[in-house]
């Protein structure tokens, strides 16, 4: 049968701390966008530059949509607007060309005014001899272009003037402040949006200086299964998407090669990082051990019958004993799904070690398991005194007059239960402690 355990607490110090749950909320947007702007000159050819310039204030991460790859390279920027994107078109056809930008306002980086006439436009590419010739007026540069481009036929693409730029740096994005509670910013959770930020040389302003693609993949590493793969122009903040599943991923920064060897180049360089994702458990950060001496009265089991079989008998002589207390200290809250069984909803489980020559007295058989509910102290509410509802793993006895413990706190393993393992942060912590039966000696704190 599985024990059921509770939490530790001292003597008669209440410990406890209730962590309520982190509610997420709305953000002001980041960037309004106004109007989209197409740069080019007339009459056009596939193969010829296009600037892409999406206006407006403050700061967005913009892609531009409508056009499939690779008949136009994905174009992706972010930063202050204006944006200006570069990129020409392979293939003769007509395409509506479109703005994709984060539009959730429970997400910091999230822009508004997308979707009007303005931040939208068409493109019309036609094949050799069906050229629309332009007007002898015609300005060379159109600017806030709204009504259809025409494109004649291919021209040979120019070849690279300078070396492509270099990738030097793959950094990850830390959760935002509204994110579930972790106890550092190097902690990812699986089932959460993953973010990493590429960067190189050059960093000059004109962004055609740095302009070349790359591809990020995200590998899991026990099967070597790619779960995410995008590709990119330019240094920027990448949105990887959900982490399916907890376990140890590589991230890896390659170079994109565009179909057919045309302008963008790839990137020079590459750059990885191994990152670990966790579940979505609460986690146990720390543990505070605190040993004594309590003495018992002749025939009296002084309320503790469960560490003092018999004391009461009037055989049973005056004695000391040795009591070893147990706090853990909690952090965040498991997630429901994570819980097969209903009724371990909103738990998780850890694994308490006692390593110490004198363990005995009447301690219940192990194993001995933190039961963490969400929202609950971490040390239970009948653990909060050494009474008659103590129990182990919170509470334990010890034979020796001095006593030398090691505990260790580690993965439960308790997947027949349905309860996940509590995070642990290190993986396990262990701590170690002296102390003595000697009731009138101060107690140890560690």
């Amino acid at each position: 049968m599985r024990p059921v355990l509770l939490v530790p607490v001292f003597l008669v110090a209440l410990i406890g701390s209730v962590l309520g749950p982190v509610l997420a909320g709305t953000y002001p947007a980041a960037g309004n966008i106004s109007g989209l702007a197409l740069q080019t000159k007339v009459p056009l050819s596939v193969g010829d530059d296009i600037g892409f310039t999406v206006t407006g204030t403050g700061s967005c991460s913009i892609v531009i949509m409508g056009i499939p790859n690779p008949i136009l390279p994905i174009l992706k920027a972010s930063g202050p607007l204006p944006l200006t994107m570069h990129g020409s078109i392979s293939q003769p056809g007509t395409y509506n060309v479109y703005l994709q930008v984060i539009s959730d306002p429970t997400n910091p980086a999230w822009c508004s005014g997308n979707g009007s006439p303005a931040t939208t436009a068409t493109i019309v590419v036609k094949a050799q001899g069906q050229v629309t010739p332009a007007p002898t007026n015609a300005p060379q540069l159109i600017a806030n272009a709204v009504g259809p481009l025409v494109l004649s036929t291919p021209k040979p693409t120019p070849a690279p003037t300078a070396a492509p730029p270099k990738i030097t740096e793959l950094q990850i994005v830390a959760a935002p402040p509204n994110a579930r509670p972790r106890p550092n910013n190097n902690v990812f959770y699986a089932g959460e949006n993953f973010q990493v930020d590429v960067s190189g040389t050059p960093t000059s302003a004109n962004k055609n200086e740095w302009i070349c693609g790359y591809t990020v993949e995200l590998v899991q590493l026990s099967t070597g299964k790619i779960v995410s793969q995008s590709s990119y122009l330019g240094w920027m903040i990448n949105d990887l998407g959900v982490v399916p599943a907890p376990g140890d991923y590589k991230v890896k920064v390659v170079p994109y090669v565009t179909p057919g060897g045309g302008d963008p180049p790839a990137c020079l360089g590459g750059a990885e990082r191994t990152v670990k994702f966790y579940p979505q458990a609460a986690w146990i950060t720390g543990i505070e051990l605190v040993g004594f001496g309590f003495h018992f009265n002749m025939a009296d089991a002084m309320g503790l019958e469960q560490f003092c079989q018999a004391c009461d008998s009037i055989f049973s002589p005056a004695h000391n004993s040795s009591f070893l207390a147990v706090i853990p200290t909690v952090l965040g809250s498991t997630a429901a799904a994570l819980d097969t069984n209903s009724y371990n909803k909103n738990e998780c489980d850890a694994l308490v070690t006692f390593s110490g020559s004198n363990f005995g007295g009447n301690n219940p058989n192990g194993p001995y398991y933190i039961q963490y509910y969400n929202g609950q102290p971490g040390v239970p509410t009948k653990q909060k005194y050494l009474d008659q509802d103590s129990t182990a793993p919170y509470w334990t006895q010890w034979t020796g007059d001095t006593n030398s413990v090691k505990v260790t706190i580690s993965p439960a393993n308790e997947g027949q239960w349905g309860a996940p393992n509590c995070n642990i942060l290190g993986g396990t912590i262990s701590k170690s402690i002296v102390f003595t039966s000697n009731p009138s000696a101060p107690a140890v704190h560690r």
